[in-house]
C-alpha cells in the first residue's frame, strides 16, 4: 500500500500516513482554504488501510497494532468536522475485528488548554481511549 505523504504549510498539516513503516500522523495547524480537498484523500486513504488491515487479519491471522498520532497547533472549525469523520472511521476500523487494535495518540502543548480539551471531546465522541501526551 502506498504511503500517503502531504507537507506542512503556513495553513495545513504535516500527514504521514505510511504502512511499511507503521507510522501514522498529522501535525501542525488545520486551516486549509478548501478543507474537504485537503482532507478527502487522507479519509479515503484511511478506508483503504482499514480494507487492507482487515484483509491481513483475515487471510493472515495476523494481529495488526496500529498507533495514528495527531499533534495540532491549531485548527478551526471546518477542519474539527473532518478530524472527526478521520475519528470515527478510525474507531470504525478497530471495532471490526478482534486483531485489529488501533490506538490514539492526541499530542498538545502542554500550555495550550484548548487544544487539549477539544481532544477529550473527540475521545468523548468514539469509543476508543486517547493517550494524551503533553509536550
Amino acid at each position: 500500500m502506498k504511503a500517503l505523504k502531504i507537507e506542512q504549510t503556513d495553513n495545513s498539516p504535516e500527514v504521514l500516513m505510511d504502512l511499511e513503516s507503521n507510522t501514522y500522523f498529522l501535525k501542525g495547524e488545520s486551516r486549509p482554504e478548501h478543507v474537504s480537498d485537503f482532507y478527502e484523500p487522507i479519509m479515503k486513504w484511511i478506508e483503504d488501510w482499514g480494507g487492507q488491515l482487515y484483509y491481513r487479519t483475515q487471510k493472515f491471522g495476523n494481529s495488526e497494532d496500529h498507533t495514528v498520532r495527531f499533534h495540532f497547533e491549531y485548527f478551526n472549525s471546518s477542519s474539527a468536522k473532518y478530524i472527526m469523520d478521520l475519528l470515527l472511521k478510525i474507531n470504525e476500523i478497530d471495532s471490526s475485528s478482534e486483531n485489529i487494535r488501533l490506538k490514539i495518540e492526541w499530542a498538545y502543548d502542554e500550555m495550550d488548554e484548548d487544544i487539549e480539551e477539544a481532544g477529550r471531546e473527540f475521545e468523548d465522541l468514539t469509543s476508543m481511549q486517547f493517550e494524551f501526551i503533553p509536550i
